[in-house]
């Protein structure tokens, strides 16, 4: 027998111990990610090496739920006794498989075991599973039994539509439960299943209404614009003018260009019609630029209707465009009638915020009492910590370094990770205010303000009841049942004091399967308050998956070869993809730096890049190339200013101008607070405080960036073009 080359054994060996030490979690992801022949016979495979285990069951979860094929529900229960701790999870698997396969009573009666668990996530799930056979079986005492069990676990809509079934089967009339389901939930699935029991002809006028309304609300206006138009003949008096004034505000919604005629020649004389009417003719004219005749249906809408709502929104949008355009003259008395007159109100609040960071601005009278005003008001507010920071500003400007001290030290204790925080300390530095003592004055007044927590004291020793969950859903994990197993930590976290331990164990499971952008949204969501914590060694493992960074290399590489701070780089890229190389947005801006196609053909040009398509944008060594080389050439042309850079990233340099030559700014802050656009000023700050974020978790100081370089500049053709934004 002729001895094979030794390469060929070697590989043999290599390719037997890759096999043994094949583990299931890869094989299950690859075949959830792309189902076919290939990925789903290496799982059979695994699957028949372990028939007897939990890790075959697994396999079978991931391979047959699902599955309407004969046999699928049988190899569902086979699993079953190896997975004890996730029986619920099979249960509704098997129920769901169930009812794919049309055996409705092997469905319930699986459903009906998942309720049987106490405070399973699954819980939902099931009983609807369980509801739609009891519906197929016409047996309504069950429907009553689940909806009893399960209420709280559904929506308002299927609770309300089973509830009307269960009559039907009953032999009684379940309109008033259909009723409600189509006028106050008409664009779910339960609206349509309504169908089959209540036509819309039998609705009333009112109903008709009510549900035309209901579309609106919920952004339908093509939808609603065809029900008022149907109803329009069937109505008098209020009603038909409500009709009309709302067939005017779809058309504003759908854009139509005779929407601000039509709103501005009716007539109206229902008063809660007309303050609607006018309203939507600011907002109407505002899109038009029409600004006078915004300004006149603003006044009309003050003098008929002072304590409207309809007011009080018009208020902040008229004096929010006329700030928009730099008309300064007729912003303020805006905001200031909208704080005056709302100001118990949200919407109030945040008008004297406007004010009040105007009047510093504008450097008016009464600016710092106005700011401790704001403060003193909502000291834990969206807008403490930029209080903070201008009163210590006002303070520089009096040449009270120790006030100055202690408003910029209150500000980075009370909000550590915030925007003005970064701000707080690069004027300390500036200021020479580090050894400086701060103003027993000011010290006594903060001192009575309830700021928020400013060490966040968290407990890491894990407890019963989170073991338990972390255990259940790494068992999950196991079998790639990412959606489950995030899932069930979720559904614990709900209320818990241990909801950061819950967030670090779902984000590791995301960082494990390279998934950065997930484990950035866990921690978000399931811990929300992440964004207050201290950096110290215990909380610096949940931070940094909150703030991860992934692709190091390059980010490194094409910082320094563009000058740039790499921290801003990944702060950046934080807020504009969450690391995810693949992202396309809503405007086709794309990959980790999120570059437009015909942006990213120019920019492979200057950068030498042959053969460039819009895939390449999703190459992040590519993408970093360009979008560092981007923002490198907006500061250069922007003279180094980093706020302005990151604005015409955002929305445009040529936004960015417009709004640069409407006054001087003498900070950061100020041309920030001054961004009309909220989604651009948040873009900033955002961006900012990221950097912020990852200087102290991963680094001890900023890089330095070098002066600004006029000859690398980024040329006109290109500003604005990374992501057109939205209006």
């Amino acid at each position: 027998m002729k001895s094979l080359p030794i390469h060929w054994w070697l590989s043999g060996v290599l390719w037997l111990g890759c096999a043994q030490a094949q583990t299931l979690e890869p094989l299950a992801r690859a075949f959830r990610d792309k189902p076919g022949p290939v990925t789903r016979s290496e799982l059979e495979r695994y699957l028949l090496k372990h028939p007897k285990d939990a890790e075959g069951a697994l396999a079978r979860l991931v391979l047959f739920n699902g599955d309407s094929s004969a046999g699928a529900v049988e190899k569902l229960k086979a699993a079953r006794a190896y997975l004890p701790e996730i029986a619920d999870y099979v249960d509704w698997m098997i129920a769901a498989t169930a009812l794919a396969g049309k055996d409705h009573a092997e469905a319930l009666g699986a459903a009906e075991q998942v309720l049987r668990v106490a405070d399973s996530p699954v819980a939902g799930r099931a009983a609807l599973v369980g509801l739609k056979s009891a519906a197929e079986l016409k047996d309504f005492a069950r429907i009553e039994s689940l909806l009893s069990k399960a209420g709280k676990q559904l929506t308002a809509a299927q609770v309300l539509y089973f509830s009307g079934v269960a009559a039907e089967l009953k032999g009684l009339d379940g309109r008033k439960w259909f009723v409600r389901v189509f006028t106050e939930w008409p664009r779910t699935t339960e609206a349509v299943d309504t169908l089959a029991y209540l036509p819309l002809a039998n609705l009333t006028a009112s109903e008709r209404l009510a549900r035309a309304n209901r579309l609106l609300d919920e952004g339908d206006a093509g939808g609603a614009r065809a029900e008022y138009v149907s109803l329009l003949p069937r109505l008098t008096g209020a009603e038909a003018e409500q009709v009309r004034v709302r067939m005017g505000v779809c058309d504003y919604r759908l854009r139509k260009p005779t929407a601000l005629d039509a709103l501005r020649q009716m007539e109206v004389k229902d008063p809660g019609a007309d303050a609607e009417r006018l309203f939507y003719a600011v907002l109407a004219a505002r899109r038009a630029k029409a600004y006078d005749s915004m300004a006149v249906a603003m006044r009309e809408l003050s003098e008929r209707h002072p304590k409207s709502n309809f007011r009080l929104e018009g208020l902040a949008n008229a004096a929010s465009q006329f700030w928009v355009i730099g008309d300064h003259a007729k912003s303020l008395p805006l905001y200031e009638a909208c704080a005056l007159d709302f100001s118990g109100r949200a919407e109030g609040r945040e008008c004297e915020w406007k004010v009040a960071v105007q009047h510093f601005i504008l450097a008016k009278a009464g600016a710092e009492k106005k700011l401790q005003e704001v403060l003193k008001a909502e000291p834990g507010g969206d807008h403490a910590s930029a209080a903070l920071y201008f009163l210590g500003r006002s303070a520089e400007d009096r040449k009270d370094k120790a006030a100055a001290k202690s408003y910029f030290q209150k500000a980075i204790e009370a909000f550590p990770n915030h925007f003005y925080a970064e701000l707080s300390r690069e004027r300390m530095v500036q200021g020479g205010l580090q050894g400086q003592a701060g103003s027993g004055v000011v010290d006594g007044m903060l001192k009575a303000l309830a700021f928020p927590v400013e060490t966040v004291r968290l407990n890491f020793e894990t407890n019963a009841a989170t073991k338990r969950r972390i255990a259940r859903a790494e068992i999950l994990a196991r079998g790639a049942l990412y959606d489950l197993a995030e899932l069930e930590l979720r559904h614990e976290a709900r209320g818990s004091e241990q909801a950061h331990l819950l967030a670090l164990a779902v984000a590791k499971m995301a960082a494990r399967r390279g998934a950065p952008e997930q484990g950035i949204r866990y921690v978000k969501s399931i811990f929300p308050g992440y964004s207050n914590l201290p950096v110290n060694a215990m909380t610096a493992p949940l931070l940094k998956l909150a703030y991860p960074l992934p692709f190091k290399d390059p980010l490194w590489t094409y910082s320094f070869k563009n000058e740039l701070d790499p921290y801003l780089l990944a702060g950046l890229i934080r807020q504009e993809s969450e690391f995810n190389s693949k992202v396309v947005s809503r405007s086709n801006a794309r990959g980790l730096t999120q570059i437009m196609p015909a942006t990213g053909k120019e920019l492979a040009r200057r950068l030498g890049i042959k053969g460039f398509t819009p895939k390449l944008l999703f190459e992040p060594t590519v993408n970093l190339q360009m979008g560092s080389y981007y923002l490198r050439s907006l500061m250069n042309s922007l003279g180094g200013n980093l706020a302005q850079a990151l604005a015409s990233y955002n929305a445009g340099k040529g936004r960015v101008t417009q709004w640069l030559e409407r006054g001087e700014y003498r900070d950061t802050a100020e041309f920030v607070e001054s961004i009309p656009f909220d989604e651009t000023r948040g873009y900033v700050q955002s961006v900012i405080r990221n950097a912020g974020m990852y200087r102290r978790l991963y680094g001890n100081e900023a890089a330095v960036l070098p002066a600004p370089n006029p000859e690398r500049a980024i040329p006109e053709s290109l500003t604005g073009q990374i992501r057109p934004l939205m209006e």
